[in-house]
């Protein structure tokens, strides 16, 4: 009796807690498999997106764009600098996440817990440079001006604003030439930093997965 008891109870937390769980990387993974879009190889200006340790970011090479973006991000508000930077990086995400997670080893389960199950506060990253990171994994679209600028407007609907302007968050930051803002949404289970990612993507009919939480997703599609 007591084992048929105990059998229960470990089907039933299957159910409530593993079963989602592996269908929700099963859905992921088929999702991210299946590809959308076109290859943007044509245009005549650059974009990137960069890949890092778990998420991705859009950089704008901001000597060749049809947009000035210190108009919306001056570099003294993202580096506290009146200084150059060539290339600007942008990318949406949890902000617990960006502020504790700097390597996995600070990974705790409070932290994948709060992050992924509920809905929590969003940050916008920012950082200007004067090369791309070697670190990093990078990917070519070259596009034109029409899809470019629906990449601005995707990007500025990320942030919360105040008077049109981005709102910082507080002076933290990893290299001293980045910043993070407040965001636009709530990061959760279904709505991660690299679904954002695909989203911008979507705006201008980039190759992309129909649906991935992870980077990986991002990258076999371009």
């Amino acid at each position: 009796m007591k084992i048929a008891k105990y059998l229960k109870r470990v089907v039933l937390a299957f159910l409530v807690i593993i079963a989602p769980f592996v269908l929700y990387l099963f859905f992921a993974t088929i999702t991210s498999l299946i590809t959308l879009g076109e290859y943007k190889d044509r245009g005549a200006y650059t974009v990137y997106i960069s890949s890092g340790l778990i998420h991705t970011e859009f950089v704008f090479d901001t000597a060749h764009s049809p947009y000035e973006w210190r108009s919306f991000l001056p570099t003294e508000l993202v580096t506290g600098k009146n200084v150059g930077g060539r290339f600007l990086s942008i990318g949406w995400g949890d902000k617990r996440f960006y502020y504790e997670l700097l390597d996995w080893d600070d990974l705790t389960f409070d932290l994948a817990f709060s992050s992924v199950f509920t809905p929590s506060e969003s940050a916008v990253h920012a950082e200007y440079s004067n090369q791309l990171n070697p670190d990093l994994k990078y990917y070519k679209l070259k596009v034109d001006v029409d899809d470019y600028m629906k990449l601005v407007n995707f990007i500025q609907g990320s942030f919360e604003l105040d008077a049109g302007k981005p709102v910082k968050i507080d002076n933290f930051s990893y290299f001293n030439q980045d910043a993070f803002f407040w965001g636009k949404g709530h990061y959760h289970l279904f709505n991660t930093c690299n679904m954002w990612t695909v989203r911008g993507l979507k705006e201008i009919n980039a190759r992309r997965p129909l649906w991935s939480p992870f980077k990986w997703g991002v990258e076999m599609s371009l």
